[in-house]
Parts: C-alpha cells; sequence; structure tokens
C-alpha cells in the first residue's frame, strides 16, 4: 500500500486541479535536486513510500498492522485541514484551546511523521552500532547488545548486526513517532502563531519535508528547545510561523502581510530542509535563484538599499529599536563616506549578537 508521509490534505493546497471524467486530480510543479529537473506529478505519486507507516508481525503497538495508517487518515489529517482553514482565514484572530490543539497537532505531525527522520535516526543507530564493535572487540568482549537485542560475534558478521539494528530502528519510528508528536505538543503547547500572507508576486516553497525547524541560538537539532522556530508553508500565498515569545498572547494568531524578501528567506530554508522535491514553479525557481545570486553577493553597494528597506519595518518595540538605532548609525556613516568593509561585516555581528540577546529575552519562561 502507498502511504504519504506528507498527505495529500496539504499537497493540494499547492496543486492544480484538473477534471479527470467526473473526478478531479491535483498536480504539483516539482523541482527535482536529484534530477535537476522539473515534473509535474499527481500529488497521488509524491512525497509517499510503500508500507511506510504499515505495522511488522512483531510489533507490540497494535494488532492491526494499519492502526497507524488509520489514525492519521481518520484522526490527524483531518485536523490538519481545521488548522488550515483557521489559518488562511484572514478574519479569524483569536482561537479557542481546542482549535489550538488542533493546529499544534496538524502542524507538527508533518515534522514526526517525515522519513528525513527515519534517516537520521538510521544514521546514528549505526554510527552507534559501529563504535560498539570496535570498542567491544578491542576489550575482548564476545558481542554487542543493542535496543535490548544480543549478537554474539560468533553468531553474527558486522553486515547481519546492521541489518537487524536498521530493522528495530526503523520499526521503533513506526511505533513511537506519534508518540513523538504528543510530547511536540506538550512541549511546545506555549508556542504563539504568526501566519504571514505575501502581498506582491513572490510565492512560498514547500516541500517533500515541509515543515522547517530553525534555531538562532542553538546548533542542537533536538526538537524540544524553546528556541526552535517552525515554519511551514500553508500555501503558495500563506506562511505560519510557531515560536515561542513571552510578549504575544496565547491564543491569538498574529498576521501580517509580506513580501518578496520574506518569501526568498522562507524558500531558502525550504530548500534546504528538502530532501529531494521542492514543489513550486520553473517562475519561481528562477526568481529564488536570482534572489540568491544578490544575497550572496558581499558587494555593500549592492546590500545598502536593503538596509535601507529593512529600518522602516521594524516592530517598533524597545530590542527591536536597539537593531533599527545600529543600523541607522551605520546608514549614515556610509552617507558620509566613512564606512568600510570590515565596518560593514562588524555590523552584521553586532545586528546578530542583538537578534540573539532579543531572542533569550522572548523565551525566558515568565515567573
Amino acid at each position: 500500500m502507498i502511504q504519504h508521509y506528507v498527505p495529500k490534505v496539504y499537497l493540494r493546497n499547492f496543486a492544480e486541479q484538473k477534471a479527470k471524467g467526473s473526478k478531479v486530480e491535483y498536480y504539483v510543479d516539482v523541482f527535482d535536486k536529484l534530477e535537476n529537473s522539473f515534473i509535474k506529478p499527481n500529488i497521488k505519486n509524491i512525497c509517499a513510500e510503500r508500507h511506510f507507516y504499515t505495522l511488522g508481525d512483531e510489533t507490540n503497538t497494535a494488532k492491526d498492522k494499519m492502526a497507524i495508517e488509520r489514525v492519521y487518515s481518520e484522526f490527524i489529517e483531518p485536523m490538519y485541514q481545521s488548522a488550515y482553514d483557521i489559518l488562511t482565514n484572514d478574519e479569524v484572530i483569536y482561537i479557542t484551546e481546542e482549535q489550538r490543539a488542533e493546529i499544534l497537532i496538524g502542524i507538527m505531525q508533518l515534522y514526526t511523521r517525515n522519513p528525513a527522520i527515519l534517516t537520521q535516526m538510521l544514521e546514528n543507530s549505526r554510527m552507534k552500532i559501529e563504535n560498539m564493535i570496535i570498542e567491544n572487540r578491542a576489550k575482548g568482549i564476545k558481542g554487542v547488545t543493542y535496543l535490548e537485542e544480543d549478537y554474539s560475534f560468533r553468531d553474527y558478521t558486522d553486515e547481519m548486526i546492521f541489518v537487524s539494528v536498521e530493522l528495530l530502528t526503523t520499526n521503533s519510528f513506526k511505533e513511537l513517532h506519534l508518540k513523538g508528536t504528543q510530547e511536540m505538543l506538550e512541549f511546545h503547547a506555549e508556542a504563539k502563531f504568526q501566519v504571514e500572507k505575501l502581498n506582491d508576486n513572490s510565492q512560498f516553497f514547500t516541500s517533500d519535508n515541509p515543515l522547517v525547524m530553525s534555531d538562532s541560538l542553538s546548533d542542537n537539532q533536538h526538537p524540544f528547545l524553546r528556541s526552535k522556530n517552525f515554519r511551514i508553508a500553508l500555501n503558495k500565498e500563506y506562511s505560519l510561523l510557531i515560536q515561542h515569545d513571552n510578549r504575544k498572547e496565547l491564543n491569538r494568531i498574529y498576521k501580517c502581510f509580506a513580501g518578496g524578501g520574506n518569501a526568498w528567506s522562507a524558500n531558502k530554508d525550504v530548500f534546504e530542509n528538502s530532501s529531494r522535491f521542492v514543489i513550486t514553479t520553473k517562475d519561481s525557481m528562477e526568481a529564488y535563484e536570482k534572489m540568491n545570486s544578490f544575497m550572496n553577493d558581499n558587494d555593500p553597494e549592492k546590500m545598502i538599499p536593503v538596509l535601507r528597506q529593512i529600518v522602516t519595518k521594524f516592530d517598533g518595540d524597545e530590542e527591536s529599536e536597539k537593531t533599527r538605532k545600529l543600523m541607522m548609525e551605520f546608514l549614515d556613516s556610509y552617507d558620509k563616506g566613512e564606512i568600510s568593509t570590515d565596518d560593514f561585516q562588524k555590523m552584521f555581528q553586532e545586528t546578530k549578537f542583538l537578534g540573539n540577546e532579543m531572542i533569550n529575552n522572548r523565551i525566558k519562561k515568565e515567573l
């Protein structure tokens, strides 16, 4: 059975509808990073694997091999649709606790169910078992134990151990990743929601790994940190940011307009987070690459107009004012001809420091 790890209920919002007799089919524009080419598949045939959630005979989770698939199709994916309807409704500002839970579950499940998580688990487990084999052989120990399974070097070759551990790890992912969604919901229960709506011709990308986790303060990839931000494109026009910010109300959706610069930044993260498939049109990809070229050009002269736009778009609070003032002082020195390339880099370093300080203040737990 083909099972979607990025559900069709999500993909449809980026798709073009085509009538096929009495049915409506959905097709998406996709950039294939591996083949470096564009394709236009039916959403039935993308972001899916055969028996990805099907439980094995040895599972302790449920007697029904299709239990996980049913949980998604009957309960969790309808929650995503409810969340989508709320988040893309410009009239909805305040939400109930129940709606808040639907949004968190509907969004966070896209992180824990993705094969990118399984790939990381498999890489980590192989690295760990390889080190255990080397260490135990050096110590004269006759085998290794992993996930409560014993492997003697007499009965198992190294490759046999690797294959068995891969199976154990895969089964563990299938059985426990829904619990991971619940843990994400509990840890990030007080995170705030911000929806950005594009007001120009730019478009948001999405991908085969659509929920992007980022952190300006830590390189730790563990999702249970208050410094983590989660961003996802809801469709080509709307994007959701989930972050901890003690200045904002809990059951309110903060909504704002955004432009091409915001789309480029979000799309850059999506592109880098994707495993293989980036869902976007050829025109949008060309605009993205053009902006990439501009942003990677370290010529200060080209960045000055961008800075002038940035300083007009701060929140106006005390924390943001420090960064705005720093940039204004830099621009003033530039206009007077008193700036160098080293000064330009120093300004960015100081801006990053202030940004991290601001994030730290916003995620501190209230006493």
